[in-house]
């Protein structure tokens, strides 16, 4: 059976905030996650290798997308899209209607601005988070029709690119006037990662095998490895910028790749494939995917004590 390495040596910075006066949280936290079963947003409570997935503090969600400190989301209902906030009193703000089509969501590192693709519209849309309020861009209609559907996206922010990943065709990239071109040519599926303020960002080509780095439109294979890159689920870039992490669904395990090196230095045994790379209230703390069933059970990366992988379970009692 596979072996998961815990760590209880490090507790949560105290970041609790009081959601309601019949919800209160006593124990440290370390994000806010959108649990799909529940419909609902549930705080990660507890130390790692102890914690545990909270109850519910916002229900009757169809979707949602959190900022990565952890304190706004933009969440989905029958079409209305709202921005919650969780600073002080939580309080939503109506932002959208009649949004009923799937959404992919891209957000600046500093919470402070999120890109959303419409799939069905082939779109894009900015949301800019200031002090003054949220301000609302207009919909950027894309010059294109995607050769088949669009499985991962990201955005760096409102002046630069946006990119698409489409399984068994490539990557494109989107500029700000909404022209599409194709940058890079694959038969299979890609797994995407980005550097944060830069035009820098990695794909793992999982037909040749290959790790590669585009940098301005142009590409750098760093690794070929088909043992390591084949089947790989999704990448994702440490917080101090000096590794990748690599995670393979086929041989569930999760590899690091030192960008010094430019080579596999370690590996992480997991319980279950991890399907995403997303940042749970701090940048060191990394959530590996999203529950799609009851049952299922979150995992976390503690870039910290190792780095290291935990569990978190779900109470399915609401």
């Amino acid at each position: 059976m596979p072996i998961a390495r815990f760590s209880l040596n490090l507790v949560f910075g105290l970041a609790a905030v009081c959601m309601s006066q019949e919800i209160q949280f006593t124990g440290p936290l370390s994000g806010l996650v959108f649990d799909g079963p529940s419909h609902s947003l549930r705080q990660v409570l507890g130390m790692p290798g102890a914690a545990v997935l909270g109850p519910p503090v916002a229900g009757g969600i169809d979707w949602a997308t959190v900022a990565p400190n952890g304190q706004r989301a933009i969440i989905l209902r029958e079409g209305q899209a709202t921005l919650l906030s969780l600073r002080n009193t939580p309080s939503e703000s109506p932002l959208l209607s009649q949004v009923n089509e799937p959404l992919y969501a891209s957000w600046m590192p500093d919470s402070s601005a999120v890109a959303l693709y419409y799939s069905a519209s082939a779109s894009l849309q900015w949301i800019r988070l200031t002090p003054e309020g949220p301000e609302v861009d207009a919909l950027l209609p894309l010059a294109w029709t995607p050769p088949a559907e669009v499985s991962d996206f990201l955005a760096g922010n409102p002046s630069q690119s946006a990119v698409l990943a489409v399984p068994g065709h490539g990557l494109y990239k989107a500029n700000s006037a909404g022209e599409v071109t194709l940058v890079y040519p694959a038969t299979g599926g890609l797994s995407i990662a980005a550097q944060p303020g830069t035009e820098t960002l990695w794909i793992a080509d999982r037909a040749n095998g290959q790790l590669v780095q585009i940098t301005n439109s142009e590409s750098q294979v760093l690794i070929a490895s088909p043992e390591t890159l084949t089947d790989l689920s999704a990448i994702g870039l440490s917080s101090d910028g000096a590794k990748l992490y690599l995670a393979n669904q086929g041989t569930n395990r999760l590899y690091l790749f030192d960008r010094t090196t430019s080579a596999v230095t370690g590996e992480i045994e997991l319980y279950a494939p991890a399907t995403r790379f997303t940042t749970l209230g701090r940048p060191s703390i990394l959530l590996l995917g999203q529950r799609t069933k009851p049952g299922e059970t979150l995992y976390v990366l503690d870039e910290k004590t190792g780095p290291t992988v935990f569990f978190v379970p779900a109470s399915e009692e609401q």
